[in-house]
């Protein structure tokens, strides 16, 4: 008898234990608004960043919220700040990243 793989169904996002990829909330970020938001911030601390945590990459690329979006914090210029990727990423471990 010759043999058959197993037909495998594409893991869906609904799943329990599987986080869908973008958010509601991160369709804000697609957002044009956004976009302009978060140059104005990265031109006003000149891409710098603000963290300067162990391992800081310097420059900037990330306009991150102080006070996070679901702790309702704002999306004004005071609650936002120019931070690099890895910063970013030890500041927010439940994302992918890592944290000392």
């Amino acid at each position: 008898m010759p043999y058959r793989p197993p037909v495998h169904e594409p893991i869906r996002a609904d799943r329990p234990g599987i986080a869908p990829r973008q958010s509601q909330a991160g369709s804000f970020y697609q957002t044009q608004e956004w976009k302009d938001l978060r140059t104005r911030v990265l031109a006003r601390d000149r891409y710098t960043c603000k963290l300067a945590l162990p391992g800081c990459g310097v420059r900037a690329s990330i306009a991150d919220h102080i006070i996070a979006r679901r702790d309702g914090g704002s999306d004004t210029m005071m609650n936002l700040r120019a931070v690099c990727w890895a910063c970013h990423n030890r500041r927010h471990p439940e994302r992918g990243g890592y944290e000392d």
